[in-house]
């Protein structure tokens, strides 16, 4: 994970910008460059514990929030719509859905 080969001369240094394209979105590395759990023997034993622990973060702090869909124009000029499901093997959004988060009220 710190092979100058692989990442440049700032391998040894904190730079998550090294995993956003041109227009700063994220790009997931390919497993060799990046392996982040290992695979095969040497798999991280933890790797299926982080997922529990993805899932149950959420779970504890979702239920104090609630989420309201945007469709008018936001402070940047962006105006969205009702979501659009698109014709795919399994069902997916035709574009971002966009939702205010809100903290909910005692």
């Amino acid at each position: 994970m710190r092979s100058e080969s692989v990442w440049g001369r700032t391998a040894n240094e904190f730079d998550p910008g090294r995993h956003l394209d041109p227009e700063c979105h994220f790009v997931k590395p390919t497993a060799p460059k990046f392996n982040g759990f290992g695979a095969g023997p040497r798999l991280c034993p933890a790797a299926q514990l982080v997922a529990y622990e993805f899932v149950a973060f959420w779970a504890g702090i979702l239920p104090y929030f609630d989420f309201y869909p945007l469709k008018e124009e936001t402070a940047d000029g962006r105006r969205y719509e009702e979501p659009r499901m698109t014709e795919a093997f399994t069902p997916s959004l035709a574009g971002p859905f966009m939702v205010e988060v809100c903290a909910r009220q005692a």
